[in-house]
């Protein structure tokens, strides 16, 4: 089935411009647009926004992808906005993923009352054979890909990071639901862990001090494996907000922040190399 763009509304974000730095206050467009997909069978959604200048360069701009947009999309893009153009970090594209049944799509395994769940896997096989050669077919993109999951979509983004190691430069994981089935997302980052000597990624975890159970429990034991056994070249931080609860919303600020400021020190190193 051959990919079709169509735009179907254009959101305005509602952000007061007085709380960003861009010199002419005007808001970037979130775009709804589809792709056919042929995994699913059907036509499916994204949100998209180009950056500011995207019409007036010919640059390439890293991407940011956003899970279960329709929750967390617009208050990840705002946090892309507000750190664009500060200490080295560029613009973005900023595209979110919609999926249509989130137990089914965000969980490599089954669970006893989901009965449609366990469809992760076709998800992050839609997501790496039709939905970045969509986006970097029709937009100029470069290969900086960093991807932001939330609560349980935070969970899948840690089974994107084992499964489709390729895929992504960069994880942002707020409130990772790694708990879930028997820590099944945790045994396997052990295992993958287990046989990587380097990992040139990086890896930015928050979560809430009165976060859920399915965050809480497994949080040691995964922060421990990040100390004690995380691959070379792997630059991670895990962040507990003591008073904060699930899904800060901070999450893709930090994240963002944490990411630039470790890609920018290894760049400054291997200038400093030569």
């Amino acid at each position: 089935m051959k990919n079709k763009l169509v735009f179907f509304v254009a959101i305005l974000l509602t952000i007061p411009a007085t709380l960003f730095s861009q010199s002419n206050n005007e808001i970037p467009i979130t775009q709804i647009i589809s792709y056919d997909s042929d995994l699913y069978g059907e036509s499916r959604k994204l949100y998209l926004s180009l950056p500011m200048d995207y019409k007036d360069t010919k640059k390439e701009y890293p991407v940011l992808y956003v899970l279960f947009p329709e929750s967390n999309y617009f208050r990840a893009k705002s946090a892309a906005w507000h750190v664009e153009g500060r200490n080295g970090i560029p613009e973005f594209i900023v595209v979110g993923i919609s999926n249509k049944d989130s137990w089914n799509e965000v969980f490599p395994f089954k669970l006893t009352r989901r009965p449609t769940s366990g469809g992760a896997d076709r998800f992050l096989e839609s997501i790496s054979t039709e939905v970045i050669p969509f986006i970097e077919s029709n937009y100029r993109a470069d290969s900086l890909r960093i991807l932001a999951g939330f609560s349980n979509s935070a969970m899948f983004a840690c089974h994107a990071m084992v499964k489709k190691s390729e895929l992504f430069k960069s994880y942002i994981l707020s409130s990772p639901m790694l708990g879930w089935g028997d820590n099944y997302v945790l045994k396997e980052t052990i295992d993958f862990f287990s046989e990587l000597k380097s990992f040139d990624k990086t890896l930015y975890v928050i979560y809430g001090g009165n976060d859920y159970q399915n965050v809480l429990n497994p949080m040691p034991q995964f922060e421990k494996l990040l100390k004690e056994n995380s691959p070379e070249n792997l630059k991670w931080k895990v962040d507990l907000l003591e008073n904060e609860h699930h899904v800060p919303y901070i999450d893709v600020y930090n994240g963002l922040v944490f990411t630039f400021e470790k890609l920018n020190e290894q760049k400054t190193t291997s200038v400093n190399d030569k």
